[in-house]
């Protein structure tokens, strides 16, 4: 299959590998419909390496660049490994945060602090190919109503509720967001549903 792969910076290269095979225990593989481009791909593309290991693999996946990028993205699954309880056809969008369940911060439930913590699309194959091998636990299904490239979108927008949450906005506030790139747009877009009177 084709894939837009991170070899350096200035160097995406669309080129064959291997299909990711079928899923093991916890996994899923998912029939990629769409996937966004993010700042950080952007930044990893013109002047990276800033997350993707190069030197060392990385301590939770075992993977150095060459990587496949993206991890924004909505698919369907076509297959499911044994402890998986999605059905094929299923469609999902994803958490990019692969973590370790065992740290401080996994057990907290703050994944996205994990020492240890990984990225699809960074530290481990993502989205930019036709085909996605990853663990179910970060899949969310998909309801039928929302296009596809809003579904792609859920990551970075997740990313501005969880900012608004954090600043624990109260009905009828007004909100400033410095900087509209995506990241900021979310936040925008969220503190305006969550109530703010102005933005």
């Amino acid at each position: 299959m084709l894939a837009a792969r991170w070899h350096g910076a200035g160097d995406v290269r669309v080129e064959e590998v291997p299909e990711p095979g079928a899923p093991g225990v916890g996994e899923a593989l998912i029939e990629i419909d769409c996937a966004a481009i993010c700042g950080s791909d952007l930044s990893e593309y013109r002047d990276g390496p800033h997350m993707i290991p190069v030197a060392r693999a990385h301590p939770l996946t075992g993977r150095t660049a060459p990587l496949t990028l993206g991890h924004e993205w909505v698919g369907r699954v076509i297959e499911v490994g044994d402890g998986v309880d999605l059905r094929p056809g299923t469609r999902v969008c994803g958490d990019a945060c692969i973590r370790c369940h065992r740290c401080f911060w996994c057990l907290r439930g703050e994944y996205n602090i994990c020492r240890l913590g990984a990225s699809i699309g960074l530290h481990a194959d993502g989205a930019f190919a036709p085909y996605l091998r990853a663990p179910a636990y970060l899949l969310e299904p998909v309801p039928e109503g929302v296009p596809d490239a809003w579904a792609a979108l859920t990551e970075p927008l997740a990313v501005g509720l969880h900012a608004v949450r954090q600043g624990a906005l109260a009905v009828g506030e007004t909100v400033v967001v410095a900087g509209f790139g995506m990241i900021g747009a979310a936040a925008s877009a969220m503190a305006l549903a969550g109530g703010a009177a102005a933005v």
